[in-house]
């Protein structure tokens, strides 16, 4: 009732004669932009470095037996992990 109140309507549309249009719609650029490009890396980043923590919790990487070619062999590998498989060292 307030807003009918401050209204005069029970309905106002705010857009005005704008509405959505398909043709020129921001998808794109709204998903590859500057800005949310940054931020997806970030995330991205996130996510790698979450696997990892859960890989050296659960013993998958070890603190001093890891070289170069054992952390590519692991890298965001957990199906290993998952399956409790024996580990390389």
């Amino acid at each position: 009732m307030l807003y009918k109140i401050q209204t005069g309507s029970f309905w106002v549309y705010s857009y005005g004669k704008k509405g959505f249009d398909f043709t020129h719609s921001h998808i794109i650029s709204f998903l590859f932009s500057y800005r949310k490009g940054l931020t997806t890396l970030v995330f991205l980043l996130m996510i790698v470095g979450q696997i990892q923590t859960y890989q050296y919790r659960t013993g998958y990487i070890h603190w001093s037996e890891m070289n170069k070619e054992r952390y590519w062999k692991s890298f965001l590998r957990i199906d290993k992990v998952i399956r409790k498989e024996k580990k390389d060292w």
